[in-house]
């Protein structure tokens, strides 16, 4: 079974740096692979919490079920506030919610009912061996203009892009459907939180990310085709093509399996 490992913690919410304040609350996480200890801000919310925790569980945020002390948490509200009133070395269960599918929580677990996203009507679901990662062609990602300057260079590290790596790259961003007039994350205080190359998103994503500069916004026409892959509902894949992306920050991160599974940050030291 899973033990939690030394020194290492899960993504921290977007709003706590790799070395926690002071005044960071440590929390326990129970998931269904085992037990991890988690900094967090106490101004920081559940939903928050839940953006970080989709790569451990393996479900969108919405389909992240938190409780403690039986009481689900309110996504909106601060952790240490009314009516979450999480305290210093709290227990927090997470789970997935009614509905989400089988193959996407634990393997013990009992037949659940297909979930539909969004609003939209149900598609036909594919066996899953018939689901192919699309491959990028020229022009299925095109940066039209930017619409704020970045302040850092950066670049995707190749070796970390591979099928089977022990590190990782994170990208911290704020995602616009442009045609459907949605924003990612629907919560401005944090952000859609991707892993490059995770072959469980579509390639386009990490091909944005890596035209753009930390702090930069732009405007992207992406393919409708190579856009639509998300078997685990990580990313946004709205029927749209255009798009405004901004790029945070980007961090680095072990990847505990090489797999994608379990990505976990160091904390720092002192």
């Amino acid at each position: 079974c899973h033990h939690p490992i030394p020194s290492l913690s899960l993504l921290p919410a977007p709003a706590v740096s790799a070395a926690a304040s002071p005044e960071a609350m440590q929390l326990k996480v129970v998931l269904p692979s085992g037990e991890v200890n988690v900094p967090v801000e106490p101004n920081s919310t559940p939903g928050h919490l839940k953006e970080n925790l989709k790569y451990s569980i393996r479900v969108p945020p919405k389909m992240i079920k938190l409780t403690c002390e039986g009481r689900e948490l309110d996504d909106m509200k601060p952790l240490a506030g009314e009516p979450n009133n999480v305290a210093d070395g709290a227990v927090i269960v997470c789970e997935a919610r009614e509905g989400v599918p089988e193959e996407d929580i634990a393997p013990k677990s009992a037949p659940q009912p297909t979930m539909i996203k969004k609003e939209e009507p149900p598609k036909p679901k594919k066996p899953k061996k018939d689901v192919v990662r699309p491959t990028l062609a020229d022009g299925d990602v095109k940066k039209e203009k930017t619409l704020a300057p970045g302040h850092q260079a950066w670049a995707p590290k190749s070796a970390w892009l591979e099928a089977s790596s022990k590190k990782r790259q994170m990208a911290f961003l704020r995602i616009e459907a442009l045609d459907e007039k949605k924003a990612y994350p629907e919560n401005e205080d944090t952000a859609v939180i991707l892993a490059l190359g995770d072959p469980q998103t579509s390639p386009v994503w990490t091909a944005v990310v890596s035209d753009l500069e930390i702090g930069e916004r732009a405007k992207f026409v992406i393919s409708r085709k190579a856009l639509d892959f998300n078997p685990e509902g990580l990313a946004p894949d709205d029927s749209c093509s255009n798009w405004e992306v901004e790029l945070l920050r980007v961090i680095e991160v072990d990847d505990v399996l090489g797999d994608y599974q379990q990505l976990l940050e160091l904390e720092s030291a002192g």
